[in-house]
């Protein structure tokens, strides 16, 4: 699937395996390629919080690529980073990386949080590498999130999530010592498995700041019907989820907080080849958005292909191209903000 981040000024960043997309505009339907040559099945792609600086994770094969977005060139060799098992991943900083691996231990899965620091080399010319979180049970690495001064981990065997302040990790790299979940870690809720329970979560993928919420997607279909979900961290209670099917299926999201819109990745469980379907949903406050809006274009220059978009509802959105044949419009959550779901595509 295409993975994405958002830049400060609202422009999605995307990346497919190979080519990289930067958004032409806010709310614009047109892509433009800034690179490519950067294979591998995407697992995450992170910008730096001072935009210094891109990363992009190939979770299968291991590879970290890093590119600098004011000058964006195609892949060449000075583009690897190293080779690291890998989840997920999030620049910290311009200089530091932090991701999110599960490892094998005598027939039980555990999962370790490392940061590299980018400028640190060892005699290889490869950024050096700590171990700064360890989760002592049994647990599965999945999504990463920052927000501000604090990253949000998951325990994708548990749905347990954490906080953690990057202070205190960076500290940890330095002082080389590790974190431990349990003690360092701050608990996001009495109880994480409301919804989610026994499988794995594609972990925190946004925070909502006018909601005071976090976005949690699953990301193992298992046998249930699961979905897209927000935490009320104000309340400690998760809201009702949002699904597009009743069937079983893998959900991913994209949160771009300048615009306030989750673009959502579904897939129907069963096959791997089953087409992946794209929402964009629209997170306003209550009074927001009122009055007819749509917004259409030729989605030219989109990731998977060329195709008309439209999105309406009660406000303008941002368009996920390429969108056919869908209006919807409901509630979620009930406290007045509106979701706006855009036509599946193959």
């Amino acid at each position: 699937p295409v993975v994405g981040d958002a830049f400060i000024n609202g422009k999605l960043l995307l990346w497919n395996g190979d080519k990289i997309y930067r958004q032409n505009a806010v709310g614009s339907d047109a892509f433009t390629v800034i690179a490519e040559g950067y294979i591998g099945k995407p697992g995450f792609i992170s910008i730096a919080p001072d935009e210094s600086r891109v990363v992009l994770g190939a979770g299968e094969t291991g590879n970290l690529y890093s590119f600098d977005p004011q000058n964006p060139s195609d892949y060449d060799s000075d583009h690897l980073l190293r080779n690291v098992s890998h989840s997920s991943g999030r620049l910290i900083s311009g200089t530091m990386l932090l991701v999110h691996r599960s490892y094998d231990l005598s027939g039980s899965t555990y999962s370790e949080l490392v940061l590299f620091d980018l400028t640190n080399l060892d005699g290889g010319g490869q950024p050096i590498g700590k171990i700064v979180v360890a989760l002592q049970n049994e647990s599965a690495a999945t999504g990463l999130y920052m927000d501000g001064v604090t990253v949000y981990i998951t325990n994708g065997l548990s749905g347990q999530v954490r906080l953690f302040l990057v202070s205190a990790i960076i500290n940890a790299y330095n002082s080389n010592t590790t974190l431990t979940w349990e003690t360092a870690g701050v608990s996001v809720g009495q109880n994480p498995l409301d919804f989610f329970t026994n499988t794995n979560l594609g972990g925190v993928a946004g925070y909502v700041d006018h909601l005071q919420s976090l976005i949690l997607s699953n990301s193992d279909q298992g046998n249930q019907t699961l979905g897209l979900q927000l935490f009320d961290l104000a309340a400690g209670e998760y809201l009702e989820p949002f699904r597009v099917s009743d069937d079983a299926g893998l959900y991913k999201a994209i949160y771009n907080p300048y615009t306030r819109v989750i673009t959502l990745l579904f897939r129907e469980a069963g096959v791997a080849t089953n087409p992946w379907e794209v929402y964009a949903i629209a997170l306003l406050e209550d009074g927001e958005g009122e009055g007819e809006g749509a917004s259409e274009g030729e989605g030219e220059g989109a990731p998977e292909g060329e195709g008309e978009g439209m999105l309406e509802g009660e406000g303008e959105g941002p368009v996920i191209p390429p969108c056919e044949d869908a209006e919807m419009s409901i509630q979620w959550p009930e406290d007045g903000a509106t979701l706006y779901v855009d036509a599946a595509y193959p």
